[in-house]
Parts: structure tokens; C-alpha cells; sequence
């Protein structure tokens, strides 16, 4: 289960002031890299998986040794805050579904797909920011600040997006208690995924 608060950042001068940003209150953030990532996501020419309730991503730059696949829920977003299932699986680049490693994620691709082939629909490019999020010892998540082109075709769209993951030992607490603190600076829910 993925659970995350996704946020709209509004402006450059916003991203900046959160980059800059060392920790809120009670938490402390800490540099935790940069990623640049591209995103396939896929479907059969009926949209067999987006009509099963779900969204298949492939992306590059998260694994060294090989693409990552994630089959994630489309629902459980109230407001910023999503809850969704996710299965995901280290695939081999380009693999279809049938060449890739037996997990659930393999699995649900191919029951959504019905063997039919996948396509790319459109393409996600991020540059991402990351940094732990801990209190105390407890490591609540991570946060991530994204600079995003999402390419369809011909046409394209850039924006900025706020990103906070919850680990195993972060709670929906945290989540509701960072956007409280965050809220002087204007973000806005994102609802979509």
C-alpha cells in the first residue's frame, strides 16, 4: 500500500523557499539526492487496464541494473492525501509483461492487458529533489520536489509538484501535520496521480 500527500507547487520562488527548507517544526529534513527519472506509462489499445481500475508504469533511472514496474490502484485520493494499492517488479528494459519476473505485478498486467499487447500513452520526464523526513529517530518519509514535463504525443506540459511518501514507520498523522505546516506557502492538493 502506497500512501503519500501529493501537492501542486505554484511558482519557481515557492520551489526555491522548500528547497532551502531544513525542517518544519518537529521535522528535520535531510538531503537525500537527486534523480532524473522517465516514466512510460502503458495500456492496450482498449484501455483494458485503465478500465480495471488501475495505471502500469514503467520507469527508468530508479534501478541501476534494470526498469522498474509498477502496477498501482487509480483510487483512494481525499483531497492530497492517497492511499492506494502498488505492486512493482525490476523488469529488464523494454521487457513486455510476459518476459518479465513472476510478482503480482506481472500478474495483474497480464489478467488487466487479457495477453493483449501494451502501448505507451504518454510519457512522465522528472527531475526529482529528495530529502529524508525524520522525527526524532523515526524516519517518517520521503520528500520529494519534482520538476515535470508529461509528453503526450505533441503535446507537452511542465509544472512542479511536492511530494511526501510515507515509510513503514510514518502514519497519516505526519502526512496531515506536514501540510498544516506547509500551508503558509500555497500549495495546492493534488488529487490526481
Amino acid at each position: 500500500m502506497e500512501i503519500e500527500a501529493k501537492y501542486t507547487v505554484p511558482d519557481t520562488a515557492t520551489l526555491a523557499d522548500l528547497l532551502a527548507f531544513k525542517g518544519l517544526a518537529g521535522y528535520k529534513f535531510r538531503d537525500a539526492g537527486e534523480k532524473q527519472l522517465t516514466d512510460h506509462y502503458l495500456d492496450t489499445a482498449n484501455r483494458d487496464v485503465l478500465q480495471g481500475g488501475y495505471a502500469c508504469r514503467v520507469r527508468e533511472g530508479e534501478k541501476d541494473s534494470g526498469w522498474l514496474v509498477t502496477v498501482k490502484g487509480l483510487g483512494g485520493a481525499d483531497g492530497e492525501i492517497h492511499q492506494r494499492e502498488e505492486y512493482e517488479v525490476e523488469v529488464p528494459p523494454n521487457a513486455p509483461p510476459e518476459a518479465w519476473p513472476d510478482s503480482p505485478a506481472r500478474e495483474l498486467a497480464l489478467r488487466l492487458s487479457g495477453g493483449q499487447p501494451l502501448a505507451e500513452l504518454f510519457v512522465i520526464r522528472q527531475q526529482r529533489i529528495l530529502r529524508s523526513v525524520r522525527q526524532g529517530r523515526r524516519q517518517v518519509g520521503v520528500l520529494s520536489l519534482d520538476a515535470v514535463e508529461v509528453e503526450a504525443g505533441e503535446r507537452k506540459a511542465t509544472f512542479h509538484e511536492l511530494e511526501i511518501e510515507l515509510s513503514p514507520t510514518g502514519a497519516l498523522d505526519d502526512l496531515q501535520s506536514l501540510g498544516e505546516l506547509l500551508a503558509p506557502h500555497k500549495l495546492e492538493p493534488q488529487a490526481l496521480s
